[in-house]
C-alpha cells in the first residue's frame, strides 16, 4: 500500500501476537502451559522461543480449521480474524526482509566500475526511498561519494536521485517539488548521524542544487525557524544545513537579520550553558561563508559582527568547557577549530583576535603559577597549533593577493606600451626614426618591468619576515619550549593521553 516501512508492520505484529496469545483456545493453553512447565523442570535446553513459535503455529492451525463463516461463534469469528491478520502482517516483514537482505548487494553495485551497475543500483534506492524503506537512506548516503566520480554520467544519475529521493514528489522525475516542510525534513534526517566524509558529500549536493534553483528559498526560512526555535539534534542539524546551501549563496547567511538569529540562537548564553558543540560547530561553518566584515561603527551589521568576533573568541579558547569532563573537551576540538577558521574569514585583524585569545587562555593555564589541568592545557596546545597554522596560510593568502594585484598591475602596463607602440607604428609608417621611437619604447617597458620584479621581491621579503616573526619571533613561539617539555613528557608528569595528542599535534602545525 505504498508504505513498507517495516516498523509499523512490527508494531502491529506484536499487537496481534499479544491478542492471540490472551485468546488461545482451551486446549492450545493447557498445551502451552504444560510445555512451559517442562521446561522448567527438564534439563533439556528448550527456549521459551521455540514453545511460543510452536504455540502460534498451534494457533494458526486452529484458526484454519474453523468451520464456515455462518457456524462460528463471535469469540471464534474475532480469533480467526486476527490470526489471519497476523498471517498476513508476518507476510509483509518477510517480504520487506528479502529488499533489507538485498541491500548489501545494491550497496556493492554502487562500487561497480560499470556505469549501469551504478545507474541501476541508484535507481533501486530511489524507489526503496519512496517506499519507506529505512536503508535507503544510508544506500543514498554512501550513494552521494560518487559526487567525485570521474564520469559524467554517473554524477547526473546522482544528483537526479538525490532530487527524487529528497526534493520532490515521487514519480515526477524531479519536476514537482515536494512542500518545503517536507524538504526540511528530509534534509534534516540526511545530515543526522552523517559521519564526516558523509557530510562533505551531501554539501557538494546541496551547493549543487542551490545554484541550480532546485532546492526552494522558503526551505531556508523554515530551516532558520528551527534554528530559533528547535532544540538538541533538530536545531544542529537546520544549522549544518543551512551552512552548506550557503556555500552556494552567500545571501542565506550574510545579512543583518540572520547573523543576529545565528548569534542570539547558537553562540549566546542558551548554547554557552548547554555547551552543545554540535550546533556551535555548524554556525562556525556558516561563518565560514560570509564576507569579511568592513570596520564602520555604525553600520548595523558590523556591530553584530563584531558581537559574533567576541563569541568566535570565546569559542576558541573553550572558556565553556569543564575541566572535570573528558568528552565535553574532546568535543570542543573540533568547535574550536572551526571558530577560529571563522575569525579569519571575518575578522578584519584576525592576528589581533588571535594574540587575545592565546594571552587570555595562557592567563586561566597558567594563573599563579599553580598546577592547571590536563586538559585545560591540551586545549592551550590545540589552540597553540591551530593558530600557528592559520596564520601562516593567512600571510601566505595575502602575499598572494599582493602578487596577483601587483601582476594585474604590470600586465595592465605591458598592454599599454604594447599599444602605445602599435599606434606609433600607424601614425608614422616606416621611417629611419621608428626604430629609435621602438628601442625607447621597450626600455620604458624594461625598466617598469624591472621596478615591478624589484617591488615583488621585496613583497616576498617582507612576507618572509613576517613568517619568521610569527614562528620564531612572536607570541606562539614564546611557548614552544613547554610544548617540547610536554612532548617530551619530561619527568613524567604529563602521560594524560589527550595532552599528549594535544601538544603532539600543536607540534606538527607550528
Amino acid at each position: 500500500m505504498g508504505n513498507l516501512d517495516p516498523e509499523r508492520y512490527r508494531t502491529k505484529l506484536a499487537e496481534l501476537y499479544a491478542f492471540v496469545k490472551s485468546n488461545l483456545p482451551e486446549n492450545i493453553r493447557e498445551a502451552r502451559e504444560m510445555a512451559m512447565q517442562e521446561a522448567e523442570e527438564s534439563e533439556e535446553e528448550i527456549s521459551k522461543n521455540e514453545i511460543e513459535q510452536a504455540t502460534l503455529s498451534a494457533a494458526i492451525a486452529e484458526a484454519d480449521s474453523f468451520g464456515h463463516e455462518g457456524e462460528l461463534t463471535d469469540q471464534q469469528e474475532l480469533f480467526r480474524n486476527k490470526v489471519q491478520a497476523l498471517k498476513f502482517t508476518q507476510g509483509c516483514l518477510d517480504f520487506v526482509e528479502l529488499f533489507e537482505d538485498a541491500n548489501d548487494a545494491f550497496q556493492g553495485m554502487l562500487l561497480s566500475k560499470n556505469a549501469s551497475d551504478v545507474t541501476e543500483a541508484l535507481r533501486f534506492f530511489v524507489k526503496a526511498r519512496h517506499f519507506k524503506l529505512p536503508f535507503a537512506i544510508t544506500g543514498m548516503k554512501n550513494a552521494l561519494a560518487l559526487l567525485w566520480s570521474t564520469e559524467q554520467i554517473i554524477r547526473e544519475e546522482v544528483r537526479s536521485a538525490f532530487v527524487e529521493v529528497f526534493i520532490a514528489e515521487p514519480g515526477t522525475q524531479g519536476k514537482e517539488p515536494l512542500p518545503d516542510n517536507q524538504i526540511a525534513s528530509n534534509l534534516m534526517v540526511l545530515v543526522k548521524e552523517a559521519s564526516i566524509s558523509e557530510l562533505a558529500s551531501i554539501e557538494e549536493a546541496i551547493v549543487s542544487l542551490v545554484k541550480d534553483e532546485k532546492v526552494p528559498a522558503d526551505v531556508f526560512l523554515i530551516l532558520w525557524s528551527i534554528v530559533s526555535k528547535g532544540s538538541g539534534d533538530a536545531k544542529a542539524a537546520a544549522m549544518q544545513i543551512i551552512s552548506m546551501g550557503a556555500g552556494a549563496d552567500k545571501s542565506i547567511v550574510d545579512s543583518k537579520s540572520r547573523l543576529k538569529m545565528l548569534l542570539d540562537f547558537c553562540l549566546e548564553d542558551n548554547t554557552e550553558d548547554k555547551r552543545d558543540w554540535t550546533l556551535t560547530r555548524a554556525a562556525c561553518k556558516a561563518l565560514q561563508k560570509v564576507n569579511r566584515a568592513v570596520v564602520d561603527e555604525s553600520s548595523a551589521q558590523y556591530l553584530v559582527l563584531e558581537r559574533i568576533m567576541e563569541q568566535l573568541s570565546l569559542v576558541a579558547r573553550g572558556d565553556w568547557c569543564v575541566d572535570e569532563d573528558k568528552n565535553d573537551t574532546l568535543e570542543w576540538f573540533s568547535a574550536s577549530e572551526e571558530a577560529l577558521k571563522a575569525l579569519f574569514v571575518i575578522s578584519p585583524s584576525p592576528e589581533e583576535a588571535c594574540a587575545e585569545i592565546i594571552q587570555g587562555m595562557s592567563m586561566c593555564t597558567f594563573r599563579d603559577g599553580r598546577e592547571c589541568h590536563s586538559l585545560r592545557l591540551a586545549r592551550f596546545f590545540h589552540v597553540l597549533g591551530n593558530v600557528s597554522l592559520h596564520l601562516l596560510v593567512y600571510v601566505e593568502h595575502l602575499a598572494g593577493s599582493v602578487r596577483k594585484a601587483t601582476s594585474k598591475k604590470t600586465l595592465q602596463k605591458q598592454v599599454e606600451a604594447d599599444n602605445k607602440k602599435a599606434k606609433k607604428n600607424q601614425q608614422r609608417g616606416s621611417s629611419p626614426s621608428q626604430s629609435d621611437d621602438d628601442d625607447e619604447t621597450e626600455d620604458e617597458m624594461e625598466a617598469e618591468l624591472g621596478i615591478a620584479q624589484e617591488l615583488e621581491a621585496e613583497n616576498e621579503r617582507q612576507m618572509a619576515e613576517r613568517v619568521e616573526e610569527i614562528l620564531s619571533r612572536g607570541l606562539v613561539n614564546a611557548f614552544v619550549p613547554l610544548l617540547l617539555k610536554v612532548v617530551g613528557n619530561e619527568g613524567g608528569r604529563f602521560s594524560a593521553e589527550i595532552l599528549m595528542q594535544a601538544s603532539m599535534l600543536a607540534l606538527c602545525k607550528w
